[in-house]
């Protein structure tokens, strides 16, 4: 076999790494595009340091983060809204793209004047995997029969529109075969509310079930995680941009020093492709940089002669 081809590969991806290493921005000694520089720094809001990307509010602009992520930071905790609802943001992870959250009108509060639903459905945010339901039923009338120990228990409440009816939260789903003969009585009370939680916390009331418990539960909020463009966002990031959103096109957009651009900063991407000779043609038409070729005829194990092309280069995104 004629190992000298594989020599030149070896060769030219040397010399290309070497450009790759050397190459030099055109944007050096020019002055950093404003919003490059507005969406670099992290930004306090409230009593959480440190925030970034795709999270915007106070003094970071709206074009730094998508719009679902804004942040209220006027009072003692950020807040984050979804569908009309106010969360409190009890911390963020950048680096695993999570963030924790609380429904306000239940902090510290079990009794909320107007208790709803904690339902979630907007664009690049899901639940985290460990988020599970809690069932809170308001103004039921009394369970003459036995309730489930662990999984359901009664709370009292100040909003009760009569002193003989009596609140009760399930930390399961009414299918749970252990709560199907009481399902069609809890459908009895006046206002059925599902919240959100983690597995370990609802395990945790589940063995403690008190009002403060409760109430400590519903404080811990439960998890969400999103993807804002993350994979466009770290190619952007490896490449010395800013990750934010254009607000004209509605997209992602890479903030870069020299201006934005679509998905990066790179001003050329390194590339290796291999294909057969018979594939060589759209290769050549649409390449704009420093690219080699070489051509090669290589014997097969079967002793056949087999012929393919090697392209090497910089190419202008």
């Amino acid at each position: 076999m004629n190992l000298f081809p594989f020599q030149k590969i070896s060769f030219l991806l040397v010399i290309t790494s070497t450009i790759c290493l050397l190459y030099i921005p055109r944007s050096l000694g020019e002055k950093d595009d404003e919003q490059y520089l507005n969406c670099s720094a992290s930004f306090q809001c409230a009593n959480i340091l440190n925030i970034g990307y795709p999270f915007w509010g106070s003094s970071r602009p709206n074009y730094c983060g998508y719009p679902e992520f804004k942040l209220n930071c006027t009072g003692d905790a950020p807040v984050i809204s979804f569908q009309d609802e106010d969360y409190r943001v009890l911390d963020i992870n950048q680096s695993a793209s999570t963030f924790r959250i609380a429904r306000t009108d239940y902090w510290n509060n079990v009794c909320p004047a107007s208790p709803g639903n904690t339902t979630i459905e907007v664009n690049h945010v899901e639940y985290a995997s460990d988020v599970q339901e809690l069932l809170l039923f308001y103004d039921c009338p009394p369970l003459n029969i036995p309730l489930p120990i662990q999984l359901t228990s009664q709370f009292n409440c100040s909003i009760n529109s009569t002193a003989n009816y009596i609140n009760y939260f399930v930390t399961q789903n009414l299918t749970n075969s252990r709560l199907t003969n009481i399902s069609g009585t809890f459908g009895t009370c006046n206002t059925t509310i599902t919240t959100r939680v983690s597995q370990s916390a609802s395990v945790n009331l589940a063995m403690n079930s008190t009002k403060d418990n409760l109430v400590a539960v519903l404080d811990s909020g439960f998890g969400l995680k999103w993807d804002a463009s993350n994979n466009l966002c770290k190619q952007c990031n490896e490449t010395g941009g800013q990750c934010g959103y254009n607000t004209s096109t509605t997209e992602f957009t890479c903030y870069c020093k020299d201006g934005p651009n679509p998905s990066n900063c790179a001003e050329f991407l390194c590339y290796f492709q291999s294909l057969h000779h018979g594939k060589l043609s759209y290769l050549a038409t649409n390449a704009k940089g420093l690219w080699l070729k070489i051509w090669s005829g290589l014997e097969t194990s079967e002793g056949r002669k087999q012929d393919w092309v090697f392209e090497l280069g910089l190419r202008r995104r």
